[in-house]
């Protein structure tokens, strides 16, 4: 799930991951979200969020509360450091701008790995 206040951001994050095969939920609300993932959890592996749509939420712990399995990647245009990255409860954060090659190499990586 892509979640994302900016429609044109969510939608070419999107058809860039079903290029590469992957399913894709979109949604411009993260309170909204995280019921979307509690009525279907088996549905989602991975969320992709960015820092302005979480509106205050603790997204990722929400997320991982819900599921412990599922990943949380943060896309965000601003910079963090290693010790911030380490402490936070996100699997991956994702600098941007980013090319949408790397995004599905992320993606991949963190669904695919022990992130």
């Amino acid at each position: 799930m892509i979640v994302n206040d900016d429609d044109d951001i969510a939608n070419l994050f999107a058809a860039a991951l079903q290029s590469d095969g992957f399913k894709v939920d979109i949604s411009d609300n993260a309170a909204l979200a995280i019921e979307k993932i509690k009525s279907n959890p088996d549905e989602f592996s991975l969320i992709l969020i960015d820092r302005t749509s979480q509106q205050e939420l603790d997204f990722p712990k929400l997320v991982k509360a819900i599921s412990d399995r599922m990943k949380v990647i943060l896309a965000s245009a601003f910079a963090f450091n290693e010790p911030e990255i380490a402490k936070s409860d996100y699997d991956m954060i994702l600098q941007l701008p980013v090319t949408m090659s790397k995004l599905v190499t992320t993606v991949r990586g963190v669904l695919y790995s022990d992130v």
